[in-house]
């Protein structure tokens, strides 16, 4: 840190604290809120990056209702791959993505524990064992990322503002049963669309990722296109995460019966494709958490080796990329 300003270094200090300290809950409230002040809490911007639309609206209060009457935390899921972005530099480990969007996601939570007693339950779902046989990426990968994405998890979640992880596997008697349930629909799969051909080309695990000049073979990339696919359409994920008592988050525009939210406080990017950094505002003299992602990943940064009780989680926790 010796090449950073006092007014830099100090704040670094700060916001290190901020994400790597042990949560606290906030106090709870000593009357609850009504269900239509906690929908506006979760709707507000500049968390909502984008409109809800009616049917969300309507799914979101039915929702809110039940767990206001019935006293229990409000549910959220948030499906995600359940993997690290293999080509980037922390792969297969979380990196400052992770620390970022979770910490982002307790802010976003504190905001409905703040007026609601019973707290908040964020589940983020993935479906385990069966990334090799869509994308490729080897399931020790797998299983090292949701390792340490689980300690961070725990790390930072309190009795009214808990984190969980759920493999959606589990509801088809494990990794084994839900990878041949798979493996049987794939013939009937349509053709992929260019979106989910799209998809492929930027997960499939080939060569060197995307220092790599030469593409994957068209055929794989459309086998690993139709594959996903039939991942996406599993019924155990949106029982889960749709049609159960949650409310669902994502950072993509447009899902249905979503709540489309930020992954951090500048960013929408899914932050398991992504690495994260520090970049410096002088205006408001503080450290601005940013996502890259794709080549952006390798644009030469700052790097200071830093200390704290999460270190020990990943290797890439141990150096923070900045841009002074």
């Amino acid at each position: 840190m010796r090449d950073l300003s006092a007014a830099q270094s100090t704040a670094l200090e700060a916001t290190l604290v901020r994400l790597t300290s042990a949560a606290k809950d906030t106090p709870s409230p000593s009357a609850p809120a009504t269900a239509e002040e906690i929908l506006q809490r979760i709707a507000a911007r500049p968390w909502r990056r984008s409109a809800v639309d009616p049917a969300t609206a309507a799914d979101m209060a039915a929702k809110v209702q039940r767990a206001v009457a019935a006293g229990e935390p409000i549910g959220f899921s948030l499906p995600f791959g359940g993997y690290r972005g293999w080509q980037l530099p922390s792969a297969p480990d979380p990196d400052w993505s992770e620390l970022f969007w979770i910490d982002y996601l307790r802010s976003f939570g504190q905001r409905i524990t703040a007026v609601h007693p019973a707290g908040v339950r964020m589940s983020l779902t993935y479906v385990g064992g069966v990334m090799s046989w869509v994308n490729q990426l080897p399931e020790d990968a797998q299983n090292r990322y949701l390792h340490g994405l689980g300690q961070l998890l725990q790390s930072r979640s309190t009795p009214r503002l808990e984190f969980q992880l759920v493999d959606h596997a589990e509801a088809h008697g494990g990794r084994a049963a839900v990878l041949e349930l798979l493996q049987a629909r794939e013939a009937c799969q349509p053709p992929p669309t260019d979106a989910e051909l799209q998809r492929a080309r930027r997960n499939l695990v080939w060569g060197d990722g995307f220092r790599d000049a030469e593409p994957p073979p068209e055929t794989l990339i459309r086998q690993s296109a139709r594959r996903c696919a039939v991942l996406m359409g599993l019924e155990s994920r949106r029982a889960f995460n749709k049609d159960g008592p949650r409310l669902q988050l994502t950072h993509v525009r447009g899902a249905a019966l979503s709540l489309h939210i930020g992954s951090c406080r500048s960013a929408v990017a899914q932050p398991w494709v992504a690495l994260g950094f520090l970049q410096w505002c002088p205006e408001r003299e503080e450290w601005i958490e940013r996502l890259a992602t794709g080549r952006a990943a390798w644009d030469a940064r700052a790097i200071v080796e830093v200390d704290h009780r999460l270190a020990v989680v990943s290797p890439a926790l141990r150096r923070l990329p900045l841009v002074p």
